[in-house]
């Protein structure tokens, strides 16, 4: 088991599992010094999460001189977390590493400088899914759409938006294979649960039931025309459209889905106070978002990262520098 792969696996329960020798040569009648191999170069993997911790402690020094402490703390924390990442922090820059006295000078300047930066971070993170492990991916798809959410403020804030070409640009929904034969192996292999992609798609789709749900009934509940049905009418109508981005990206994979639900159970205090309910919808679906990222194709990757942002726009915590990943699954600092 990798370094790497050990404390992935304490950020993501679905990593992979590996395996290391040590040898050590002993000489017979003398102690023979041998020359030590020469490291491996860093997989992957590694270079992915040291070029996001080094993106990270960047772009907090440029968030506090651009007056933005809630991006600071959100990048902070990512950049201490990916530093624990065995071979990340070598050579990196420290988190919260001051910026430079040209980019301290204007305000306005850091400001535009932290919104172009936070987008192409957004980007490489982005554009890394593919060539990287599976739990690796869904770190890098969690750190993207945390800082998505933070562009989305500094820039509604600022008006500072990223200078044209910078913008990370959004998947468009997977299209649907040509050809989806039955597989001959199993009459079950592609239907949702027969396989761990399947079974992650199934997962998602019932998240994002159980939110469509719990405010279609808060909503029946609530005054109409007043700001709480507004907020729950927008979420409603954004967990209806995750749920058709998981169905097109099972069509893509050749996955059935299950029948919905035809209902959830709810609390006995729901009907005074659905709030909690709720958010713990939403959260659920955001983690069944980011858990999907890992386990699918690499080439079907993108679709899911997309999907997570998304979750990460509906659920209750926008502030979270890893959205999808439990808090308790995030080494403590």
């Amino acid at each position: 088991m990798t370094s790497t792969t050990v404390w992935l696996r304490r950020l993501w329960p679905a990593a992979a599992l590996g395996a290391g020798t040590v040898v050590v040569g002993l000489g017979t009648a003398t102690l023979v010094a041998l020359q030590p191999p020469a490291s491996p170069p860093p997989s992957r993997a590694v270079l992915a999460l040291r070029s996001a911790h080094d993106d990270a402690a960047r772009l907090a020094g440029l968030a506090r001189a651009a007056g933005q402490p809630a991006a600071a703390l959100v990048l902070d924390r990512q950049a201490t977390v990916l530093a624990a990442a065995p071979g990340v922090a070598t050579g990196s820059p420290s988190a919260g590493s001051p910026p430079s006295s040209s980019t301290a000078s204007s305000s306005t300047t850091a400001a535009r400088d932290l919104a172009d930066g936070l987008s192409a971070s957004v980007a490489a993170r982005l554009g890394a899914l593919a060539d990287v492990d599976g739990p690796t991916s869904t770190v890098l798809a969690s750190v993207a759409a945390a800082q998505s959410l933070q562009l989305d403020g500094i820039t509604k804030a600022t008006r500072q938006a990223p200078v044209p070409g910078a913008s990370p640009t959004a998947s468009a929904s997977p299209m649907a294979s040509a050809s989806c034969a039955p597989s001959s192996a199993s009459p079950g292999a592609n239907s949702a649960g027969a396989n761990p992609v399947g079974t992650g798609l199934a997962t998602v789709a019932r998240a994002e039931q159980a939110s469509v749900y719990v405010l279609e009934t808060a909503l029946a509940r609530t005054q109409a025309g007043s700001g709480e049905a507004a907020g729950r009418t927008a979420a409603l109508d954004g967990h209806r459209k995750q749920l058709v981005e998981v169905a097109t990206l099972a069509t893509s994979l050749c996955t059935a889905l299950p029948p919905q639900d035809p209902a959830f159970a709810v609390p006995a205090d729901f009907a005074a106070n659905p709030e909690p309910t709720v958010g713990a919808a939403a959260v659920s679906a955001e983690q069944a978002w980011a858990q999907l990222v890992g386990t699918l194709p690499p080439a079907s990757r993108s679709g899911a990262a997309t999907g997570l942002l998304a979750a990460a726009r509906l659920a209750p915590d926008t502030v979270a520098p890893f959205p999808g990943i439990p808090a308790a699954a995030v080494p403590a600092s």
